[in-house]
């Protein structure tokens, strides 16, 4: 077992904690999607396991960083540190900003949405009105042309779903 200097020491509480810091960052970005799309508890819950998964490498490869691997409390306790301490000062207004850019993104795509039904619909209604008007083509013609708009609508339902 090799000692280590209190400089080093130091300097790995610091990057524990500013990889805490960033830990709590990202749980505030994974929480700020949950206002927007509201999950239910277990996609809540499958959430919380896919982040842990992620931050579990992430600190164990600080902690081959920051001490070639023996374990150490002041790595645990600064991460511990950080996040509590981010958690407390910024995560608010982190979380704000990111409640707010959630919203603003789940506006544009119901917005886009919206727009590609009118689409839809406009061209629905312009084939019901070409539909109506083959009546007056030959048998074989009128087949063929039926065929094509029932492959249309086939491939419409399918981009709608």
């Amino acid at each position: 077992m090799w000692e280590i200097s209190n400089l080093s020491q130091l300097t790995g509480f610091a990057y524990s904690a500013l990889f805490g810091c960033i830990f709590c960052l990202a749980y505030d970005i994974l929480r700020a999607s949950r206002t927007a799309v509201k999950p239910g508890v277990w996609a809540v819950f499958a959430e919380d396991i896919i982040y842990a998964l992620i931050c579990s490498p992430v600190a164990f490869c600080l902690l081959l960083a920051v001490t070639g691997g023996e374990l150490r409390v002041f790595v645990f306790f600064g991460l511990l540190c950080g996040f509590v301490l981010f958690r407390l000062t910024l995560s608010r207004f982190f979380l704000f900003i990111f409640e707010k850019a959630f919203a603003f993104s789940m506006l544009i795509i119901c917005k886009v949405k919206a727009l590609f039904n009118l689409i839809c619909l406009k061209t629905d209604k312009l084939f019901t009105v070409i539909g109506k008007k083959i009546t007056c083509l030959t048998p074989k013609s009128k087949k063929r042309l039926e065929n094509s708009i029932v492959f249309v609508a086939v491939s419409y339902t399918h981009l709608t779903l």
